[in-house]
């Protein structure tokens, strides 16, 4: 958990759309349709608040999407054979144990590869380091370049293919989705409700602002109207210039 697996997805379906039809499976965790097997693209019509937060993204940030929500993923597999997509790329689906995959990539990050060694909720865990072995590559995200004494630490486990990525942040957008230009050294705000809110601080701070509040909600909670007129007030007191989400 919140090692970027969400970003690496639409990286892989805007290359990978170049030349096949892709389908996008995710959960839908903690939406409204959840329990539900639907499919969705950009013309589809629904309200932004019932969507889950990937796939919200996913609509935004990927070419011509087609999305299929719902727990049970073997379901949305079947759907999207019929409707005659190429590939299906899996968001979260190293547990899916029900289907049979061509291909598993896992992302690892660099700062924090192992989860704090502990299970969910103590840590990011979800299985055993030892379950590296199931999949075909592993990612080390957040890694400017090779981090030998990790590389070591992961061939104990997997003979797999070690690929470094690192996000980098090009631009920033209002919420009308109109670029701003935010200044280096500017002070800035920051609220997330992401798996992994460190990542998002330093990715910030990398960019040279100096981040003078910061709020990090639970992963996918929902931010009050009243919790975020207060997080404003005190970021301006404080002299922000921008509050980056």
């Amino acid at each position: 958990g919140g090692t970027g697996k969400t970003p690496f997805t639409i990286f892989l379906a805007n290359k990978l759309a170049l030349n096949n039809k892709i389908a996008i499976i995710t959960r839908g965790y903690k939406s409204k349709y959840e329990n539900k097997s639907l499919m969705i693209d950009k013309k589809s019509k629904f309200l932004k608040k019932d969507l889950p937060d990937e796939a919200m993204i996913f609509l935004q940030r990927v070419k011509n999407p087609s999305i299929f929500i719902g727990k049970k993923k073997h379901l949305s597999i079947k759907k999207a054979s019929a409707l005659n997509f190429d590939i299906a790329l899996i968001d979260d689906g190293f547990q899916t144990r029900e289907l049979k995959k061509d291909l598993e990539i896992v992302i690892l990050n660099a700062k924090n590869p192992f989860g704090n060694n502990n299970f969910l909720p103590r840590g990011y865990l979800r299985e055993a380091p030892k379950s590296l072995k199931r999949a075909d590559f592993i990612v080390v995200n957040n890694a400017k370049s090779k981090i030998l004494d990790l590389e070591d630490k992961i061939r104990k486990y997997t003979k797999s293919p070690i690929i470094y990525t690192a996000p980098i942040a090009n631009k920033f957008l209002d919420l009308y989705k109109k670029e701003v230009i935010v200044k280096s050294n500017s002070k800035v705000a920051i609220f997330s409700a992401i798996a992994n809110g460190d990542l998002f601080y330093s990715t910030i701070k990398d960019l040279r602002f100096e981040i003078v509040n910061t709020l990090n909600l639970l992963d996918h909670s929902r931010i009050s109207r009243q919790l975020l007129a207060d997080f404003i007030q005190k970021s301006l007191k404080k002299d922000a210039k921008a509050i980056i989400t």
